[in-house]
């Protein structure tokens, strides 16, 4: 239908745009009013590439965020070395033919279990920590027998009060 065909069924019918037209026209004299058409398939394609915007800066903001955690924590990337513990840096993996260690302390907090292990690490003592029901567990050594456990209590009782032989 165009404008005429719809002017004699409508009588009240009028371009409801003129009025707007002409406030255009006195607000900025000799520029004409532009419109912009946009298709349908055109404003899918603009969506989706903002959708595919986003998704790129949140995964790039995911890396750097990983890259600022393991920097704060003063680790590498996380790189498994063979006989070394994936879950605490430096801790060697006990043997399985040695069924004893000494357990020096436990945590709940991850963090005071960080801060101990470099604690103990720093006086020479090399550290396994155990993940437990109830948060962290810091053990040193590795004993075929409960008398050799016993001898290295003796030497870790120096710095630890409180430690004791637990069968793995």
């Amino acid at each position: 239908m165009d404008r005429e065909q719809q002017g004699e069924l409508f009588s009240d019918f009028k371009d409801r745009h003129s009025h707007l037209n002409d406030i255009a026209r006195r607000i900025m004299p000799g520029q004409y009013p532009r419109v912009v058409r946009v298709s349908v398939q055109g404003m899918i394609v603009f969506a989706i590439i903002i959708m595919l915007g986003f998704i790129l800066s949140f995964a790039i903001g995911v890396d750097t965020g990983r890259k600022y955690r393991d920097n704060a924590r003063g680790s590498t990337s996380a790189k498994k070395e063979p006989g070394r513990s994936h879950k605490a840096a430096g801790a060697v993996l006990p043997s399985i033919n040695k069924p004893f260690t000494i357990q020096l302390c436990s945590f709940t907090d991850k963090n005071a279990a960080i801060n101990a292990v470099n604690i103990f690490k720093a006086k020479g003592l090399e550290i396994i920590t155990y993940k437990t029901k109830n948060g962290y567990a810091l053990c040193t050594g590795s004993f075929a027998t409960k008398e050799e456990a016993h001898s290295a209590l003796k030497r870790v009782s120096l710095f630890v009060n409180g430690a004791f032989i637990k069968k793995r």
